[in-house]
């Protein structure tokens, strides 16, 4: 008897990103996606992707959002983007721009 088993594999290649904003969009991105596989924004801060090849960076950014924001430095747009997710530290975008 064979048994057929559908396996989703996840291949990411290295990429390297040239520009800041660049940079942030990916990350973005990234935090979408691990919204949608874990359910919340609640990333840990040692936390490092199994499907990818990049150490905690990942982690890292997210950490570095709400400090970011509090010396404003984030766009107005990023800290509108962050907030559209729901990431709860950038709420008082009203008050940023």
């Amino acid at each position: 008897m064979w048994i057929q088993l559908k396996v989703q594999l996840r291949v990411r290649k290295r990429v390297q990103i040239d520009s800041p904003s660049a940079a942030w969009g990916f990350y973005l991105h990234e935090l979408r996606r691990f919204r949608e596989e874990h359910g919340s924004l609640d990333v840990p801060f040692k936390w490092r992707d199994p499907a990818g090849d990049f150490s905690n960076a990942f982690a890292k950014w997210v950490h570095a959002q709400p400090g970011l924001f509090a010396l404003r430095r984030l766009a107005p747009q990023q800290a509108r983007r962050l907030l559209r997710l729901q990431y709860s530290a950038c709420m008082c975008v009203q008050a940023y721009g």
